[in-house]
């Protein structure tokens, strides 16, 4: 093992130093005077590591025992299940070792990754965060690949033909989740054609085929008992006595447990026909919570009960994400059914605005931790006391990254959307960045003369300019996640904000990287006042403390830097 050494200069105090060894690292834990003292400090650090190591047999860090990938995944969860905020993948391997006295394999990442219904993986910085998935992993209703079995060979069933934008069609409601998650049925498709075939097929036992050994993602016949029709259906899973499987019918888009007995081979014949069932969202509705994702089940159970056999006019007005974003009016009434749902209460109405306009939507205030310690990622330095963080774990980093994965795909699958020609002050859009990314920025001003708009970018704390044609209006699912930046201050650094030294030495500690935020301080005036710790060597780094030693020595202590030493001595001498 060659041992890589990372020294930076602590202002005129000293140096301190950080030793990689292999997947490693261990700090100085100090200021020392020279470099050699501060590397051969953090040396002795990590030969005292390894010699603790070599008590449990561990110094041999090349060799792996054989090992069982569900053993290994079930011990990963355990350990994750004591640790809500997650688990930094550079301790991993640490806390397996003192649970179960085994070193976790080299390559555990990619064994993780096979396991998403277990954990969950965030990269930040270069580095992984592990945390027990709690949410389940939902399966597609249409795959765009579905198996069929006829004499031992496999045919491809394709997946729905979702219409165009600007299409309208007469469609039957065939299955309900919410509002904005629902299927319907072509009224020129197929569906009673292969029903009707099915049928005839099933009630002959000489032309059916038992599925003997069920597997998840095989193409079949089911029953469907609310009519007691057969339809063709996909196995999600086998039941765990592996007497029923849950299928989905995907002429239909729900999805039901049913006995083996009610399941049979699929005629090759009928895999010629794409599914049948058309994911759609209702355009223009909102949960009655505007702020939430989250619908009722009234809301749904009465979308059913108003379509319900009848027939419905739709027109489409987005297709994204393989689905349909429409508008349904009933054939018979005439009513858009957007406006029935508004005016008894089951959803709120929001239509979409001029061009060159922008619906002002509430947002909620981003709830913040309880504790005291916050997992943080740095997105912005705007002083040498203050700085704009972004909150990491499941609650924050999956909604987030979820809002962005969204908002490329709307707004790169609909380039005909039209741009904004005079952005008001105040009001949030989606701004389309050099890296084809898109983001929410609120307006802050236009510079006529070369045609651009200056942004506050609400998720990264910075401000930026950016040409007005880059700014689409934001939609209103992309309006309901509260703003992601947070901005605070470093304690003991209140008076060096102009302070060009440290402010290029917290860009170089703390910029771009994942930290635990202490929080210190929460007023009234909603200033939040913290100290940042680096934990990704083996002793955590007070980057407050390395900044204040950066400070010359003539100027005068400020009382919370007073505060701050007297506590870190206090610390060190308990």
């Amino acid at each position: 093992m060659t041992p890589i050494f990372n020294s930076i200069p602590a202002g005129e105090k000293g140096f301190v130093s950080t030793v990689k060894l292999r997947d490693d690292s261990f700090g100085s834990l100090g200021i020392f005077p020279t470099r050699e003292e501060a590397e051969n400090t953090a040396a002795s650090n990590a030969l005292k590591f390894l010699q603790e190591a070599s008590l449990y047999n561990l110094d041999d860090v090349d060799r792996e025992v054989g090992f069982d990938e569900e053993v290994l995944m079930s011990r990963i969860q355990e350990l994750l299940a004591s640790h809500s905020n997650g688990v930094w993948g550079y301790s991993l391997s640490t806390d397996y070792h003192r649970t179960f006295g085994e070193r976790v394999p080299s390559h555990w990442i990619s064994i993780c990754e096979k396991y998403p219904n277990i954990v969950k993986l965030e990269r930040v910085a270069g580095r992984v965060i592990l945390y027990e998935q709690k949410t389940p992993i939902r399966t597609s209703a249409v795959n765009k690949v579905v198996l069929c079995n006829e004499s031992g060979a496999f045919k491809v069933i394709p997946e729905a033909e979702l219409p165009v934008e600007d299409q309208t069609l007469s469609v039957y409601v065939s299955q309900v989740d919410s509002p904005a998650d629902f299927h319907v049925q072509d009224e020129a498709g197929y569906v009673e054609e292969i029903e009707d075939t099915l049928t005839e097929l099933c009630k002959s036992n000489a032309k059916r085929r038992v599925i003997l050994q069920p597997f998840e993602g095989q193409f079949c016949a089911a029953l469907y008992y609310t009519n007691n029709t057969w339809c063709r259906a996909k196995i999600l899973s086998v039941c765990d006595n592996e007497d029923a499987v849950k299928v989905i019918y995907i002429d239909y888009g729900n999805t039901e447990v049913i006995p083996l007995e009610c399941i049979w081979e699929l005629p090759g014949d009928l895999c010629s026909y794409p599914a049948q069932a058309i994911p759609c969202c209702l355009y223009g509705v909102a949960p009655t919570q505007a702020i939430s994702d989250e619908w009722d089940e009234q809301s749904g159970s009465e979308f059913l009960t108003m379509t319900d056999g009848l027939r419905m006019e739709m027109k489409v007005v987005h297709v994204s994400g393989g689905r349909c974003e429409v508008e349904l009016v009933s054939s018979k009434s005439g009513q858009s059914l957007a406006d029935v749902l508004a005016e008894q209460g089951f959803v709120l109405l929001w239509k979409s605005p001029l061009p060159d306009s922008q619906a002002k939507i509430t947002t909620d205030l981003l709830v913040l931790p309880e504790s005291d310690y916050w997992d943080v990622y740095v997105l912005y330095v705007f002083s040498a006391s203050e700085i704009a963080v972004r909150l990491l774990g499941l609650e924050y980093s999956e909604k987030y990254d979820q809002l962005l994965e969204d908002m490329d795909a709307f707004y790169s699958n609909n380039p005909q959307l039209p741009t904004i020609t005079t952005p008001q002050n105040g009001l949030v859009y989606a701004a389309l960045m050099d890296d084809n990314s898109w983001v929410r920025g609120q307006a802050h001003g236009c510079d006529d003369s070369n045609n651009t708009v200056r942004l506050l970018f609400i998720d990264g704390g910075e401000m930026d300019d950016i040409p007005i044609r880059n700014l689409r209006r934001l939609e209103l699912q992309f309006c309901r996640l509260p703003y992601q930046a947070i901005n605070c201050k470093l304690v003991g650094l209140e008076g060096a904000e102009g302070n060009l030294t440290l402010v290029e030495k917290l860009i170089d500690l703390a910029l771009g990287k994942a930290l635990v935020a202490e929080v210190m301080n929460r007023n009234a005036s909603d200033d939040i006042s913290i100290i940042l710790y680096d934990t990704s060597s083996s002793e955590d780094v007070n980057i407050n403390e390395h900044l204040m030693a950066a400070l010359t020595d003539d100027i005068t202590p400020t009382s919370s830097q007073v505060w701050l030493m007297s506590r870190r001595l206090l610390f060190l001498f308990a």
